[in-house]
């Protein structure tokens, strides 16, 4: 997968609004996941403090290499297969990404335009089939 410059910075533009309100912005995530999807809940064994904070790397690792996404693949085949062990489904993937545009759109809402949404759409849909490939190994 490959991002134009522009789209780079629009997805950095983004993160560094949601980064810089790191606690309140995962804590709103999976406020809103285990609202939305509520038999997600049970497949998180970390405590919240620990989960939130996985979650901000990941994701900031994401934001900050999306220009060269594809040299970090090996990293979401990893996490692909840790998900695959916690119970995670294909089923879920939708589920995360429109609750990530939620967040974006509540902590980044002026640097949130449809053709960020889109951008971001992208890369959490490519990142999002590495993993899934791992349910079927």
């Amino acid at each position: 997968m490959k991002l134009s410059d522009d789209e780079v910075q629009k997805v950095k533009a983004v993160w560094q609004q949601v980064i810089s309100q790191k606690d309140e912005a995962s804590k709103y995530f999976y406020d809103r996941l285990f609202t939305i999807a509520p038999e997600i809940k049970p497949l998180f064994k970390l405590d919240g403090v620990r989960q939130r904070s996985l979650l901000m790397d990941i994701l900031n690792l994401m934001a900050t290499r999306a220009d060269r996404i594809n040299e970090i693949e090996e990293t979401f085949v990893n996490l692909g297969i840790r998900h695959v062990k916690y119970g995670a489904e294909e089923k879920y993937y939708p589920v995360v990404r429109d609750v990530l545009m939620d967040v974006f759109d509540k902590f980044a809402p002026n640097d949130l335009d449809d053709s960020t949404k889109q951008i971001w759409t992208k890369l959490h849909g490519h990142v999002s089939k590495i993993m899934i490939s791992q349910l079927s190994n």
